[in-house]
């Protein structure tokens, strides 16, 4: 991927991560369309979902998923008081 030789290169430092939108409606069609939206508004050059399989996909949705119930955790924990 991309994002893995870019990150080793330049460093994590050197990146950020945001947080564009909090979808409420999580159904994949949803996801796909919000995913879409953004990627054409950001242009990102480190988006692959555009040459995967919907396999792969469905999977980097489930992980997005899961990722975003993670942060929420965290958030509440420790940031939101």
């Amino acid at each position: 991927m991309a994002i893995c030789g870019a990150l080793l290169k330049y460093g994590v430092e050197n990146f950020s991560l945001h947080v564009l939108e909090i979808v409420k409606d999580t159904n994949v069609d949803n996801l796909r369309q919000r995913e879409n939206y953004w990627f054409n508004i950001t242009k990102s050059s480190y988006n692959i979902a555009s040459i995967l399989n919907p396999f792969v996909q469905f999977l980097i949705l489930l992980l997005v998923k899961i990722i975003h119930v993670l942060v929420s955790q965290f958030l509440k924990k420790h940031v939101i008081k």
